[in-house]
């Protein structure tokens, strides 16, 4: 794999093709593949979802501007200390992590919609 890779990269530096991106482009046809992907060209089908996908990020944003203004609002007041600033950035890390490492494990069902 990588003979092939580091090959395509010296014929890309050491040749003199008016194009020396071509042979280093090509990379990909000496990578790993794992199978024919078939994707299907979208068609006007598809905008009601991203309307709806950029309605439902776009709440989601101004959800997160708006919270992130009244933690500024209350960090002001509450945290009057040097030591706290690290303290609550650790609590806070400590619960974002254990929230993102349990959600799967307390929602482990995948369903399939064919």
């Amino acid at each position: 794999m990588f003979g092939s890779l580091w090959e395509a990269i010296g014929k890309s530096i050491f040749t003199d093709d008016p194009n020396p991106w071509k042979s280093f482009a090509n990379i990909n046809a000496s990578a790993l593949k794992f199978g024919v992907v078939n994707v299907a060209a979208p068609t006007f089908k598809v905008l009601p979802g991203c309307f709806i996908v950029g309605a439902i990020c776009g709440a989601m944003g101004a959800t997160f501007v708006i919270v992130n203004n009244w933690m500024g609002f209350f960090r002001k007041y509450y945290i009057t200390k040097n030591w706290m600033k690290p303290v609550e950035t650790a609590i806070f890390s400590i619960v974002i992590t254990t929230v993102f490492f349990w959600t799967p494990y307390i929602f482990p069902a995948c369903t399939d919609k064919v």
